[in-house]
């Protein structure tokens, strides 16, 4: 009987102990299930903010959702990343801290001379319609013809730059993606971003714990 007077604050330990991590476990699934609701209702919106700076440049900005590497895979496959293609791409799903999918628009007019032609294909003479090669520096195209009412190109190369960055404002991640040609946009994106591994001292159950002892030598 002495003992467990002596002793009665390791029990208390003990089911305080149980008390947090069942507390916590109920915590962590509301959390898994708050970031995975907040992945698929940034792939259902368009979250893409795209603003026109004073020197013409166009920057888009997303939202990132964070998640933790225990819902990463959950997040991905929401997200629309197929796991085998990126078996295929040898990216390997523990090793990704930061998921970006966009599609790209880019708006322009083209326009450039053409004249009629006529080329020989074995014993037949077919005549069609040259489409002079054209290009701005972003988008050429090589190759052009009308023939047979099908406006045909036998190449085209489209190139465009752009810089991406990602900075924290009010406990949230903004993936910034900037564009020197305002012709080009994004129109739809969704982003993952994992945090860094918290140190072990910066753990959640090493706070409680101390908490939770120097609460009961207080009490003592």
């Amino acid at each position: 009987m002495k003992y467990v007077k002596k002793y009665w604050w390791i029990g208390l330990i003990v089911i305080f102990g149980i008390i947090f991590l069942i507390q916590r476990g109920k915590i962590n699934s509301l959390n898994s299930d708050n970031q995975l609701k907040n992945v698929e209702l940034s792939t259902l919106k368009d979250s893409v903010l795209n603003v026109v700076t004073k020197n013409g440049q166009l920057i888009s900005k997303i939202t990132s959702v964070e998640v933790d590497k225990r819902n990463l895979k959950d997040a991905l496959e929401i997200a629309g990343f197929d796991k085998k293609t990126l078996k295929d791409e040898n990216i390997k799903l523990k090793n990704i801290t930061f998921a970006l999918r966009a599609q790209l628009e880019a708006t322009g007019s083209i326009s450039t001379p053409v004249k009629d032609t006529f080329k020989i294909v074995e014993t037949d003479t077919i005549y069609y319609t040259k489409v002079n090669d054209w290009t701005d520096s972003k988008l050429s195209i090589f190759g052009g013809t009308i023939e047979n009412n099908n406006l045909n190109f036998e190449r085209y190369n489209f190139k465009v730059g752009f810089d991406f960055f990602i900075t924290e404002e009010r406990n949230k991640s903004i993936v910034s993606v900037k564009f020197p040609d305002t012709n080009v946009k994004l129109i739809t994106a969704n982003s993952i971003i994992v945090p860094h591994k918290t140190k072990w001292y910066g753990k959640w159950w090493v706070h409680d714990l101390i908490g939770l002892t120097a609460g009961i030598l207080i009490t003592k």
